[in-house]
C-alpha cells in the first residue's frame, strides 16, 4: 500500500497538476489561434477577389461610357437634308 500511496501523491501533486493544465491550456491557446488565423486568411482572400472583380468591371464600365460618349459626340443620330446635298463640284464631278 505505500507504494501506491507514494505513486499516487506523486500524480497528484499540485506541482505536476499546474504543469499539466499549463500545457492543456497553451495547446488549446494554440489551436484557437491557429483557426482563427485560418479564418482570418480566407476572409482576407475573399475579399481581395471580390475587390479585383469589382474593379474589372468598374473598369470596363467606364470604358464603356467613354466609348459610347465618343460615338454621341462623333454623329448625332438625326441628319439635316442640307447636310446631305451634293455641291456643285460634287455634281460635276460625280457625272
Amino acid at each position: 500500500m505505500g507504494l501506491v500511496c507514494a505513486v499516487a501523491e506523486y500524480i497528484f501533486s499540485l506541482e505536476k497538476t499546474i504543469s499539466i493544465l499549463k500545457d492543456v491550456i497553451l495547446t488549446v491557446a494554440a489551436g484557437s489561434g491557429a483557426i482563427v488565423a485560418w479564418k482570418g486568411l480566407n476572409t482576407w482572400n475573399r475579399q481581395h477577389q471580390g475587390q479585383h472583380a469589382f474593379n474589372l468591371v468598374r473598369n470596363i464600365l467606364i470604358a464603356l461610357y467613354q466609348y459610347r460618349d465618343a460615338i454621341h459626340s462623333v454623329r448625332h443620330p438625326m441628319i439635316w437634308a442640307h447636310e446631305m446635298a451634293l455641291s456643285e463640284e460634287e455634281r460635276a464631278g460625280a457625272s
